[in-house]
């Protein structure tokens, strides 16, 4: 029963209104209206019911001025910034990424936050090269990905883009001749550009008698730019025959920023 009052109270509410919303306006008068009597009711062509205000203005039934000010949001989805206009015509905005020096993250196709993964991971195939008392660059030649625009070719690895970047490298070396008791060492190096990276050095020691196999890795962090080259470079110190092993020789690249 109680609930029955209830809408009954409603329902003749709204049929009071709308016996006294009888001055038609349209919706587009609203915004600018300023005869109305206070305490009127008034209804445009979308049976929307406004009141009349002191001063001569329409208010709509269920809250907001019929003139209130309107705000807006909107985006730059290529440079990610949100701008919103505020009731007092006031712009403000908020950065989706910060634009500080060597940020990870990026701006995507949608205006949204976005980090890219630039990695690239090469390796030699079928070894057996010949490490020589000269130096020369390890033959590597096969990618397992490729994420960042990276260009291999006949062991030289080009970058695309300017930044920092972790590289680590590994080389396998096998001593196949030699007798009992021999022995040969290997150094290698990070090259950039065709020079020795400071701090890139490796040293393998190999020995017969320790199945003549070594494996030498090194890590390094470097600022780079695009189009710089890195490669292995590796040298022997003895007259034994040294050789690399497949698959063993590779060398990963990750960009930091």
């Amino acid at each position: 029963m109680r609930i029955f009052k209830i809408v009954l109270a409603v329902v003749f509410f709204i049929a009071t209104i709308e016996s006294y919303a009888q001055t038609m306006i349209l919706s587009s008068q609203v915004t600018t209206y300023s005869t109305a009597a206070e305490g009127d009711f008034y209804k445009d062509e979308n049976d929307k019911v406004y009141i009349g205000m002191s001063d001569g203005s329409l208010e709509a039934l269920g809250g907001g001025s019929a003139s209130e000010t309107q705000t807006d949001l909107s985006q730059n989805t290529s440079t990610g910034v949100i701008t919103y206009v505020n009731e007092v015509n006031t712009s403000q905005i908020a950065n989706v990424v910060s634009a500080d020096a060597n940020n990870v993250l990026k701006v995507g196709s949608d205006g949204g936050t976005f980090r890219s993964l630039n990695v690239f991971n090469c390796y030699d195939l079928n070894g057996g090269q010949t490490i020589t008392t000269t130096a020369s660059k390890i033959n590597l030649d096969t990618e397992t990905i490729n994420s960042g625009g990276y260009l291999l070719s006949a062991g030289d690895v080009t970058l695309s883009e300017d930044g920092i970047y972790e590289i680590h490298y590994s080389v396998d070396f096998e001593l196949t001749n030699g007798g009992t008791n021999a022995n040969d060492e290997v150094r290698s190096e990070l090259l950039l550009n065709g020079t020795p990276v400071a701090g890139s050095r490796t040293d393998a020691s190999l020995s017969t008698t320790s199945a003549g196999v070594q494996s030498a890795s090194r890590t390094l962090i470097l600022n780079l730019s695009a189009g710089d080259v890195i490669a292995i470079w590796s040298v022997k110190n003895g007259n034994r025959n040294v050789i690399t092993i497949p698959e063993g020789c590779g060398m990963t690249i990750k960009k930091l920023n």
